[in-house]
């Protein structure tokens, strides 16, 4: 699993740098920090998954926040609970 995740590393590196020279070369700053941001998160995501470690659903945070909001709309407008 290291060794699948070094791999990744080094092959996500060499495109970083191939990427980030034309990117500084031609002086677009924002375009290589977003092209930096999304490729590091992405690798971390990656690595994590390889390395089996469990990454929290985004819905369930969301279902959690807004289920009661949605529960309260319901019952303000009359409809059925459950």
């Amino acid at each position: 699993m290291i060794v699948k995740s070094l791999i990744y590393l080094f092959f996500i590196s060499i495109m970083g740098l191939i990427d980030g020279r034309k990117l500084v070369k031609e002086k677009k700053k924002k375009d290589l920090f977003i092209h930096v941001s999304i490729i590091g998160v992405s690798s971390i995501l990656y690595i994590l998954y390889v390395l089996e470690i469990r990454i929290p659903n985004p819905l369930e945070a969301i279902q959690v926040i807004f289920e009661p909001v949605g529960l309260f709309i319901d019952r303000i407008l009359g409809g059925e609970t459950s």
